[in-house]
């Protein structure tokens, strides 16, 4: 999908399957093993080596793990970016 001139890519179906398993399976149950997050940042990072320019972290329980600036690309903290959005629209901004 291409808009705005933004190419958006998803990680292969392997990886995507592994990521929800860490998410539902750990990080939901507020388990956070270190070797999931390295495999979590990794997947991210092998994405980057491809080409990607930024990384959006679309699930609540993603910025628990992948801090800010840690991946050598931009990342984007959807419910951050949300709750952000929220407070501007009501504070009239």
């Amino acid at each position: 999908m291409k808009r705005f001139g933004i190419v958006a890519l998803v990680p292969p179906e392997a990886a995507r399957k592994r990521m929800n398993s860490i998410i539902f399976e750990e990080l939901c149950r507020g388990r956070f093993l270190a070797g999931s997050i390295l495999e979590l940042s990794g997947m991210i990072e092998a994405m980057r080596d491809e080409g990607i320019e930024g990384a959006i972290l679309g699930c609540t329980e993603l910025p628990l793990v992948i801090k800010s600036g840690s991946l050598g690309i931009p990342s984007w903290d959807t419910l951050g970016l949300h709750a952000a959005a929220a407070v501007d629209f009501i504070l009239g901004d």
